[in-house]
């Protein structure tokens, strides 16, 4: 793609020449005013995430082991689904021991690359896992890490934007898949693969070290193949933090 060359690290600050490059490229009729507002707009996020490194943090410990994976062919993605493929080992035991789980790629797996589907994220790799990723790898879950379609119906989208997780439950490729969803991106995708997709209440499932979309339509979900399963997830986020804050 020939905008390839303006993909830049997640801090590299962004010139007015090459916005303006971009908005030829795009065919956008931006006047020189529109050019520079949305340069500053950019400008004022790179400030931002460069406040954000100054702030001393710590990095959730990273408990369960993970292979480091790598990036599946074409022909083996089912449907374009699979962005990355790894495995992390949960619990020895619990109430999802022996599930298998496929993670959304805007939810950080530790070690592993998350690109949220974009260009602008490419080479970044999470240092810690997101907390719900934490508490299905305690409750003993083993996971592994586009233009989604169906693999036996090429020309069937199954809509957005957890279309992969959909179609990895519903291929029986995992048996239980995160999603995120802010207007429909779990329900929408799990009605058009007759799978079971939940959009928890608002904070009962915590959003943290998922890529927001806005922070007040942020729902952390998930997709399985039947109720019971939907159910037990749900079970185990809300058990914990009941558990947590006694």
């Amino acid at each position: 793609m020939p905008y390839e060359k303006f993909v830049p690290s997640v801090h590299k600050p962004i010139t007015v020449q090459e916005v303006q490059e971009i908005a030829d490229l795009l065919n956008f009729n931006s006047s020189t005013d529109q050019v520079l507002a949305f340069t500053e707009t950019i400008s004022d996020a790179v400030r931002s995430l460069e406040l954000l490194d100054t702030l001393c943090e710590p990095i959730p410990e990273v408990k369960h082991p993970r292979t480091p994976g790598y990036r599946p062919q074409p022909e083996d993605r089912i449907g374009n689904a699979w962005a990355w493929r790894c495995d992390v080992q949960g619990a020895p035991t619990g109430k999802l021991s022996g599930k298998t789980f496929a993670i959304k790629d805007n939810t950080a797996v530790a070690g592993v690359p998350m690109s949220n589907g974009s260009r602008l994220l490419q080479g970044y790799i999470p240092e810690y896992d997101a907390t719900v990723v934490t508490r299905i790898l305690d409750a003993g879950f083993s996971g592994t890490d586009g233009y989604v379609t169906m693999p036996d119906k090429p020309d069937v989208r199954v809509g957005g934007s957890s279309s992969g997780s959909a179609v990895l439950v519903a291929t029986g490729e995992v048996d239980m898949a995160l999603g995120a969803d802010q207007g429909g991106s779990i329900r929408i995708p799990a009605a058009w693969t007759g799978t079971v997709g939940l959009k928890p209440t608002f904070g009962l499932v915590p959003y943290t070290g998922l890529i927001s979309v806005e922070p007040r339509l942020d729902y952390a979900g998930t997709i399985t193949r039947d109720v019971t399963d939907c159910a037990l997830f749900l079970e185990l986020s809300f058990h914990y933090r009941l558990t947590r804050l006694s």
